[in-house]
């Protein structure tokens, strides 16, 4: 268990808000929890996750213009 500083007027919104839901506040705050978390793996994947992967592939390690030889070769 963590204790959680707020604002006066965070605390009476988090109030409202689990009125309004019919939860207590610490079930809202997890449920928040939840949701954020869920939004965040939704949006991996993006380009900027990527970076450094490639690094060690034959694409950006051996030649280009071998490389694409090799591919135009294939079909001979």
């Amino acid at each position: 268990m963590q204790t959680l500083q707020i604002s006066d007027e965070a605390a009476s919104n988090l109030s409202q808000l689990a009125q309004r839901e019919h939860v207590s506040s610490t079930e809202l705050i997890e449920l928040l929890i939840k949701k954020h978390s869920e939004e965040l793996r939704r949006h991996s994947g993006q380009l900027s996750d990527f970076a450094g992967i490639l690094a060690g592939s034959p694409s950006f390690t051996e030649s280009p213009l071998d490389i694409q030889k090799a591919m135009r070769n294939e079909w001979d």
